[in-house]
């Protein structure tokens, strides 16, 4: 369990920050997501720890070249991805996923 920090102590109040970082990001997956070119979506494969999960952000992590429409977790826990229109080259993304507590 955390301590929580004293009120004016600066590294404190840090160190606190840093370790609730370190538990959230235990419940948060990064999943890859390709669409590819003349495709409108893409999907991942199935992951059981996903099931019930929450979206909480994605960026694109290569060329994107059309708007996100969006972003469903499956009933596998795999996850879609959907563009607005087809691709035109291939496009990349990671999902920021939190696990269900």
């Amino acid at each position: 369990m955390l301590n929580e920090p004293k009120i004016g102590n600066v590294k404190e109040i840090h160190d606190w920050m840093r370790d609730v970082t370190k538990i959230l990001n235990n419940f948060v997956d990064v999943v890859a997501i390709t669409v590819n070119a003349g495709a409108a979506s893409g999907s991942s494969a199935a992951n059981k720890y996903l099931v019930g999960g929450t979206i909480v952000g994605y960026q694109p992590t290569g060329n994107q070249d059309q708007f996100v429409d969006n972003i469903v977790i499956n009933a596998n826990g795999s996850i879609t991805l959907t563009l607005a229109a087809n691709a035109v080259a291939v496009n990349s993304f990671a999902i920021m996923v939190r696990r269900p507590i």
